[in-house]
């Protein structure tokens, strides 16, 4: 689905900006436009496109990160780091 995002989110490991123009799965892309988070784009669009195929798109589940991820609140510190697979 071609989409134009109608205000900046985030999705999985993406950041969708409404500067851009994205090519989505169809059902992510239905997903951000019920959420009114982008619009439906005519299929003669001609873009230019980005395209964007991760997995974990529309899902509501975000992409483990790829590497350490350090959160910190008030001086206290969490680090949460990726297992070797």
């Amino acid at each position: 689905m071609k989409i134009k995002p109608t205000q900046v989110f985030i999705d999985a490991r993406t950041r969708f900006d409404p500067s851009s123009k994205y090519i989505v799965p169809d059902d992510a892309g239905g997903y951000y436009v019920r959420c009114g988070w982008a619009a439906r784009l005519p299929g003669d669009d001609e873009g230019p496109f980005l395209t964007v195929t991760d997995p974990a798109l529309g899902t509501g589940i975000a992409a483990p990160p790829k590497e350490e991820v350090v959160l910190s609140v008030d001086d206290v510190v969490h680090v949460s780091t990726v297992p070797e697979v």
